[in-house]
């Protein structure tokens, strides 16, 4: 799994309203009932990523470790603040850029052999 894959959008409340598949299957999301994004964040701790969605501005190179099924993988997100005349609607995820995705790949590859 990289970052880019994880694709996401959420509501003024920061409820899921879309989440693409590599990170529903990761996060054991279920398709027909998605939940707000906080409470998945919290369970897993990602708290520099929950911080981000509280300012409700764009952000980028927000990095986390996640363990997922027995395997710990580093993270960079990066997503845009969505207004409108009634203020904050909520954030769409961007994709990282390629050069990143590489990076990220051999951070996580070094990272299985120190764990």
């Amino acid at each position: 799994h990289v970052s880019s894959d994880w694709l996401w959008e959420t509501d003024a409340d920061l409820k899921l309203t879309f989440c693409s598949d590599p990170m529903r299957h990761a996060l054991g999301i279920d398709a027909k009932h998605f939940p707000y994004l906080h409470d998945v964040l919290t369970t897993i701790g990602c708290n520099q990523f929950i911080g981000n969605l509280q300012r409700q501005q764009d952000f980028a190179m927000c990095e986390e470790i996640i363990q997922i099924d027995n395997d710990t993988r580093y993270f960079v997100f990066q997503a845009l603040a969505h207004y409108g005349v009634d203020g904050f609607r909520g954030f769409r995820a961007r994709k990282v850029k390629h050069k990143l995705r590489l990076l990220f790949r051999e951070v996580n590859l070094r990272l299985r052999y120190l764990w």
